[in-house]
């Protein structure tokens, strides 16, 4: 691309958050604070990168890397409202007292690809814009917790309160127990996992697939030693957290008839007391 344009750039923002922006561009040897309206002549016609620097009035910066596609014989012109980028926040989920639920999991939906661990008392660092969001926290317990969260311009740091009675309580507690399960979709495919804990109404196991079933309800096997056959019922899917790795964990209540659910009952009872001993 032969030929020359020139470049504007045009800057908006709430001077009560943002105390000013600072633009490099290596390859025009742009390196300068910006007014509100800055502009540039003769500039060779091709794509550059840059990097916006946005000075908040607190003290912290933000970083955004650009790309700047002047195009020859016109005003190239670029809008920035500084104050709609994100910013750094911190999430911090608590518990009734107050205190940071460590080893909890938080995921900011629409926004995390993932849950992520929370191991720090301050919490857990975001780039979220102003606004509503859903965030969910898979507890130490298992159980999943989803809570509406508000993200408003000056504040940066927001607690993320966990009550007892939002979270979805389970009906009995849960049992630590590694057991082959076998999953198995509405389209007939079967993943293998191994369950994380067991109780008579419900099982998390990590799954051994890269794709999670997007059902609402699989058919599952439980080869656990109260038969001769394994233990086979349908379960609902509660939750699913998709890990980076190659294994992911699921949450399931199951679908037992009542002669099912006490045989199970009695195993995992027996169990629990023989370890207990």
């Amino acid at each position: 691309m032969k030929g020359s344009g020139s470049l504007t750039i045009r800057l908006t923002f709430d001077s009560t958050r943002i105390a000013g922006a600072h633009l490099n561009i290596p390859l025009l040897g742009i390196d300068e604070h910006l007014r509100n309206i800055t502009h540039y002549d003769h500039i060779p016609a091709g794509t550059y990168d840059g990097v916006l620097t946005t000075y908040l009035t607190i003290g912290k910066e933000v970083y955004r890397k650009l790309k700047f596609k002047v195009q020859p014989d016109q005003d190239n012109l670029f809008l920035f409202n500084l104050s709609s980028l994100p910013l750094e926040v911190l999430l911090r989920p608590i518990d009734a007292g107050g205190d940071t639920i460590l080893h909890s999991e938080l995921k900011v939906e629409g926004v995390d690809p993932a849950f992520r661990p929370v191991i720090k008392p301050s919490g857990l660092a975001h780039k979220l814009a102003p606004g509503e969001y859903e965030v969910k926290v898979l507890l130490p317990s298992l159980d999943v917790a989803s809570v509406r969260l508000k993200i408003a311009d000056g504040i940066y740091e927001y607690d993320v309160p966990i009550e007892q009675k939002k979270a979805r309580m389970r009906k009995e507690p849960r049992f630590p127990l590694a057991i082959p399960v076998a999953l198995r979709t509405q389209e007939g495919e079967w993943l293998p996992s191994r369950s994380l804990n067991l109780s008579t109404s419900g099982i998390c196991c990590r799954v051994k697939a890269m794709t999670l079933p997007g059902d609402k309800d699989v058919f599952v096997r439980l080869f656990v030693p109260i038969s001769k056959a394994p233990l086979e019922c349908y379960a609902k899917i509660c939750w699913k957290n998709k890990d980076e790795s190659a294994a992911s964990r699921l949450g399931l209540e199951l679908i037992l008839a009542n002669s099912e659910r006490d045989t199970l009952n009695k195993w995992l009872t027996e169990r629990i007391n023989s370890a207990m001993r």
